[in-house]
Order: C-alpha cells, then structure tokens, then sequence
C-alpha cells in the first residue's frame, strides 16, 4: 500500500488509456464513483483494491445493466473491503450476459450478508 486515505477519486474515469489499476492496501472508502465505470475506461482489464474500507457493490465497474459489448476487464480483486450483496450478484449478472469473461475473482472477506462465503464462492464458479 501506499497509505493512500479517503474516496478513490472520481478524476481517475479520464485516464481513458489506463488498463491496470493497483490501489490495493490503502484505507480507501466509500463507494466506487461512477466515473470508472466502463464508458470511461474502456481498456482497464485489471482492477485490485483488497485490503481497502469500501462499501457498496461494483455497479460502477460492471453496468450490467448495459450489455452492448464486452468489457476487458478479466481480473477483479476487491477482497477484505465491506462489499455487499449486490456485488457478487452483479459479478453472475454481467458473466451470464456476456458482458465481463473473468481469469481472476476474489471476493474473500467481504459483507455478503445474504449468503455464507461458500455459497457465494460456489455460485460465482458456476456462472463464471
């Protein structure tokens, strides 16, 4: 880490060429801005961000909703954050419409609450 603190920066959605983003072992928080979602990074292929404070789901990373093509990311690590529900559920969403073909998953140590880590984990291989 690099004791980084505070919200990731919404700014980081207009470094458009960037592909690899390590900002894991921080004390970053909160919720990932909607800025580094994919219209904005439309060639990240890796993201790491374990061993942070975040919350909230990867909505604005995945868009699953938006399925008109597929993304490049194929390599997420957001374990040891307080990640809800909603991101494993966005992870099967977006992989079951073709939008994300992931190599790398780890979303150990997070706030699933609706689900024990095994099930989670048992349910993500399958769809994945």
């Amino acid at each position: 880490g690099n004791y980084l603190t505070g919200h990731i920066p919404s700014e980081l959605g207009k470094l458009v060429a960037l592909e690899e983003l390590y900002l894991g072992s921080n004390r970053l928080v909160g919720q990932l801005p909607l800025s580094i979602g994919p219209h904005a990074l439309l060639r990240l292929k890796t993201v790491v961000l374990s061993d942070n404070l975040l919350t909230g789901s990867l909505f604005a990373l995945l868009r699953p909703d938006d399925a008109t093509s597929p993304l490049p990311l194929r390599h997420i690590e957001f374990a040891s954050n307080g990640l809800d529900d909603n991101a494993w559920k966005e992870i099967i969403k977006a992989a079951r419409s073709g939008r994300i073909f992931l190599d790398c998953l780890d979303l150990r140590g997070n706030s699933f609450l609706e689900e024990n880590a095994a099930s989670v984990s048992k349910k993500l291989e399958t769809a994945l």
